[in-house]
């Protein structure tokens, strides 16, 4: 078996960290950049203070946790029966209550089970979108209802 030349290696092993290292640097510049015009984020003292904020979430195990296969459907928004029962006291608020209002409407979902719902308000914008995607994707859903997606993935793959 011939072995590799030791030199011809090298120059190998160089040019792949130099590749290596120029990608890095590309995609950490595309992310910076995505992240000034996605996120307003515009310095590195925002991005901290963002990373941040997301460590002091905390995850806990709700006494009403569910499985997966148990979601029937979600509603996004202030319109489940929970939610709108709120309005009638949120109506009768004076201006200045209504700026210490705890929540929004757009920070609210409804997770629909066989017998009951589950009402979350979820008041950091990315977290809810990607639970709202992960939601879409495990319940195979186009419109909030569990396999509502099926007969339209099946049409568009025959």
């Amino acid at each position: 078996m011939n072995e590799a030349d030791p030199q011809i290696v090298r120059k190998a092993q160089e040019e792949y960290k130099r590749k290596r290292s120029d990608t890095l640097k590309r995609l950490s510049y595309r992310l910076k950049k995505s992240i000034d015009e996605n996120n307003g984020i515009v310095n590195e003292d925002m991005l901290q203070q963002e990373v941040h904020n997301l460590r002091r979430l905390q995850l806990k195990r709700s006494l009403y946790s569910c499985n997966i296969n148990e979601i029937q459907g979600f509603i996004v928004g202030g319109i489940s029966s929970r939610f709108w029962l709120l309005r009638k006291h949120i109506n009768m608020m004076t201006p200045k209550e209504i700026e210490k209002i705890p929540f929004y409407s757009w920070e609210c979902i409804t997770i629909m089970l066989e017998n009951q719902e589950l009402h979350l308000v979820i008041k950091h914008e990315k977290m809810m979108d990607m639970f709202i995607k992960f939601l879409i994707h495990s319940i195979n859903t186009v419109d909030g209802y569990k396999n509502s997606a099926t007969k339209i993935k099946e049409t568009l793959v025959y």
